[in-house]
């Protein structure tokens, strides 16, 4: 066969940027070539999603509800712990925080430079659900993909929030390494009853 047969025709080459046969042949890869490529990506992939799913992650949501016991059913807050993780996590603590005021953007700054991280709870009180007559069942471990509940009366959210600022209240699980986690601030409203 000749030589000028197996090149590409010259608009061709000019489409894909091509000037020369040395860059021409650089383009025509093998299969082998191809597959190579196709298992250093992969590869790369499963060892990052390997090290993101290794990693304990659980996530603290305030949910407001109902509950109690038996028979007497009343208005609060479920603190909701969720294991989405596939390793189990042993959790040490689980608090109630309310607002004790706004902190301002200066000291947020100040804070991560001179501590190496955010702070998260910056001009918020830990409240220990031990102070509320509330049953926490901790120190717990949680399965994979399993949930911790907590049930908080509204009298015991009325008592928390005559200390703070303002109606917002968080929730913080902490692990056996103290590995916090927060929950999204929620602003609490009292249910009206008929009396």
């Amino acid at each position: 066969a000749d030589a000028s047969a197996l090149r590409a025709p010259a608009p061709l080459n000019g489409a894909l940027g091509v000037t020369n046969q040395r860059q021409w042949n650089a383009l025509n890869m093998s299969l082998t070539d191809y597959l190579a490529i196709y298992g250093a990506a992969l590869s790369t992939f499963i060892m990052v999603r390997e090290i993101l799913t290794s990693r304990p992650k659980v996530a603290v949501d305030l949910l407001p509800g109902t509950g109690g016991e038996k028979g007497a059913s009343e208005f609060g807050l479920w603190l909701i712990i969720r294991n989405t993780s596939s390793h189990i996590v042993h959790l040490a603590n689980v608090s109630l925080l309310y607002r004790h005021a706004k902190s301002p953007l200066k000291e947020r700054v100040t804070h991560f430079l001179r501590y190496r991280r955010i702070a998260k709870s910056a001009g918020w009180v830990y409240y220990d659900l031990r102070f509320c007559n509330v049953s926490d069942g901790r120190p717990c471990s949680l399965e994979p993909r399993k949930a911790h509940k907590i049930f908080i009366p509204e009298t015991e959210i009325n008592a928390v929030l005559n200390r703070a600022n303002g109606k917002e209240l968080m929730a913080c699980s902490t692990d056996e390494l103290w590995g916090r986690t927060y929950s999204r601030p929620y602003e609490y409203e009292f249910t009206e009853r008929d009396t």
